[in-house]
């Protein structure tokens, strides 16, 4: 830097960072340091100011004579719950970055949720809980007893908790004429959980008797498809000569292992006794050019013959000898049968076609797998789908290669899913990191578990924030719960947290450990009535009532982030 220093037009002027709470000691450092050769902007986006002061200030000496002091020493803040990530940033800030050097600009995301409300009786109890988390305000909580503009809501499975939230969205489109589909989001810890269901719950018009549009928001298809994975890693190994280390790297990857039902220790076992056997390189004798020995195929014959003949056993017009391996705890009739099918589909895509073939190719493959495991089911469903219709439109009989049909494939996929982004008026599906900080008028946060949130974070060895961790630098855990004060904020009408008591194998769950403390902050304060009204517990022995006369939507309109001001300043 020092270098180019003197050089114009090389280093920029001004260099504009906007960070969310997720900058390091590493990068304010970085930051700071880069200050001295240029203009450094630095926008802090929060939820609200002193967060540090709010959430660790000593809150004075505690009398434990007084039974009311003791009461009151369990009594926590929402802040205290889920904000000391924000907190601990906020202090990185103050302590690491020079303010002669760097221009800091702190931004609320947004601004006072209650000021278009001429009466305080008037306020929703969810826009009093913004209110006090952006700007401290120490008032005490005016809650209407019939106000649902925040609900917590436990349910007895994840199917019951789907159809909760579609009868309530139903309700409100009902009742509340300014409401739309794209006015509601369904946010989850992990969307894996609930995107098995959406199809049947949302899209099944015979069954439920009304169709809810929505879009799933997540990441490219080829990130989310295990089957598409797979597809393409079978294509890509059939494309090349089959060795053991290309096999051992096609049995390492995790999709791979999903559909096949094995595990990273079963797959280091099966290729240190395909090693044993004899297993050199080839498919099968033909890739050999006509050498019977070494190949796939016959290593699987030996392994045959060794769980078929207890002793030694040769066939000497073939060459081929029983093989039994020593201390084995694999199940080798699983094997044989998983190596067995991965020759199968090789040799089927091996070759020269037309795209008609191609797919009935594909289609036998992927009944296979649904053959193996059932819960691919729905990606199965998607991939013939995409194949069908572009087969509709492809009448060419041209023979192409398998990299022609790869690339098909690819492109095809990638442009179906393109087409289907469009999320004009409908429901928006997604996990809380992507959706935090998009407003909505109506949120349902469901699946709000201990085993779901906040999600345990792994570490890494080689990661140098964990090795040596300081105030301020990113935590997984704690950003993980940050998240939901940013969902909270964002909402704009009603918020409804939900959670289920049971999985699908009907093994009980636990509320998650924030959710369950905010229930007990609320609890301290709320009236009997207020907290039935709020806070609503499954039932066991009677079916839940929807009653669209008790919603008491108000009107509230708060703006965005202040507009960032990008003029150039000069030194």
């Amino acid at each position: 830097m020092k270098k180019l220093q003197n050089e114009k037009n090389i280093i920029p002027r001004q260099i504009y960072i906007i960070s969310d709470n997720n900058l390091s000691r590493l990068h304010v450092s970085f930051y700071s340091k880069l200050a001295e050769f240029t203009k450094v902007n630095l926008y802090l986006i929060s939820a609200g100011d002193n967060l540090w002061d709010r959430i660790n200030s000593l809150e004075g000496e505690v009398d434990f004579s007084s039974i009311e002091s003791k009461f009151n020493l369990n009594n926590s803040n929402i802040e205290k719950i889920f904000g000391k990530f924000g907190a601990n940033y906020q202090k990185l800030i103050e302590e690491n970055s020079n303010i002669e050097d760097i221009n800091i600009n702190n931004n609320s995301i947004y601004v006072d949720p209650t000021f278009s409300f001429t009466s305080k009786n008037d306020i929703p109890f969810l826009n009093q809980i913004q209110k006090r988390l952006i700007d401290n305000d120490e008032c005490d909580f005016i809650i209407n007893d019939k106000d649902e503009s925040i609900i917590f809501r436990g349910h007895f499975n994840q199917l019951s908790q789907l159809e909760s939230v579609r009868n309530k969205i139903i309700e409100i489109l009902e009742s509340c004429d300014d409401i739309e589909y794209s006015d509601i989001a369904i946010v989850s810890p992990q969307t894996s959980l609930i995107k098995p269901f959406l199809r049947y719950i949302f899209n099944n018009e015979l069954i439920n008797g009304q169709k809810l549009p929505y879009f799933f928001l997540e990441d490219n298809y080829e990130d989310s498809s295990n089957v598409y994975n797979f597809l393409l890693d079978i294509i890509e190994l059939a494309n090349e000569k089959i060795t053991l280390e290309k096999l051992e790297y096609f049995l390492s990857k995790k999709v791979t292992q999903n559909i096949f039902d094995f595990d990273i220790t079963e797959k280091n076992e099966i290729i240190l006794i395909l090693n044993e056997v004899g297993f050199h390189w080839g498919l099968d004798t033909n890739e050999r050019l006509g050498e019977e020995k070494n190949n796939l195929e016959w290593c699987i014959n030996r392994i045959i013959l060794g769980l078929v003949y207890d002793e030694e056993f040769s066939l000497k017009n073939s060459n081929l000898k029983s093989f039994s391996p020593k201390n084995s705890s694999l199940d080798l009739n699983k094997w044989v049968k998983i190596l067995l099918k991965l020759k199968q589909y090789i040799n089927l895509l091996r070759g020269s076609f037309n795209y008609s073939d191609w797919v009935k190719k594909i289609k036998f493959i992927l009944n296979n797998i649904r053959n193996f495991n059932e819960n691919f089911n729905l990606d199965i469903y998607e991939i013939i789908r995409i194949l069908d219709n572009y087969l509709l439109s492809t009448i060419s009989d041209q023979v192409i290669v398998l990299n022609v049909f790869r690339e098909i494939l690819i492109s095809y996929i990638n442009n179906f899913n393109y087409r289907n982004q469009s999320y004009i008026n409908k429901i928006l599906v997604s996990d809380i990191e992507k959706v935090r900080l998009i407003p909505r008028k109506i949120i349902f946060l469901i699946n709000m578990n201990s085993i779901y949130y906040p999600r345990l974070s792994r570490n890494e060895n080689i990661n140098l924030l964990n090795k040596k961790y300081f105030l301020g630098d990113p935590s997984a855990f704690d950003r993980e719960k940050y998240f939901f004060l940013e969902l909270l904020i964002s909402c704009r009408k009603q918020f409804v947290v939900s959670w289920v008591f049971n999985d699908k194998d009907n093994n009980i769950l636990d509320i998650s450990f924030p959710i369950k403390e905010l229930i007990n902050y609320f609890e301290s304060f709320l009236t009997v009535k207020q907290s039935n009204s709020i806070i609503k517990y499954f039932n066991y022995k009677r079916q839940e009532v929807v009653n669209p006369k008790n919603n008491n939507f108000v009107k509230s309109h708060y703006s965005l982030i202040n507009k960032i001001d990008w003029e150039e300043k000069f030194f």
